[in-house]
């Protein structure tokens, strides 16, 4: 077996998938958008038995459009990742507040393993 999709593993997708009435199970380089989805889904502290698994995101919504709420999402996104998925490597994050209660996010990462970029986008509402 190869050692970097070992690494890169399998997984059910989130949000789930059901094809034919099973969970849809997602290969390698896809359980890194689903696992990413995942975390920063989770509203930090909210998890049974994982308290500091996902991210303090949903803490900024309603707030205005700003620079400093745009740089705290940057924040909570950097902090969350960087506790849960050493997988990847961070290289752009794009964030947009088109209107009050919503967060456009789009990130720009590296796989590790495979030294592939990659992109997943995200909308919060709240």
């Amino acid at each position: 077996m190869d050692l970097t999709n070992l690494y890169l593993g399998q997984g059910i997708i989130f949000p789930f998938v059901l094809n034919d009435g099973t969970i849809t199970i997602s290969d390698y380089e896809m359980t890194i958008d689903s696992a990413i989805k995942s975390i920063l889904s989770w509203e930090y502290g909210s998890r049974f038995f994982q308290p500091e698994y996902g991210s303090k995101i949903w803490q900024v919504l309603g707030m205005p459009n700003e620079a400093l709420t745009q740089a705290l999402v940057r924040r909570y996104i950097i902090d969350a990742l960087s506790s849960w998925e050493d997988r990847i490597t961070l290289l752009e994050t794009t964030i947009t507040m088109p209107k009050t209660y919503t967060i456009d996010i789009t990130l720009r990462y590296l796989i590790n393993a495979t030294k592939k970029v990659s992109e997943v986008n995200l909308k919060y509402i709240g």
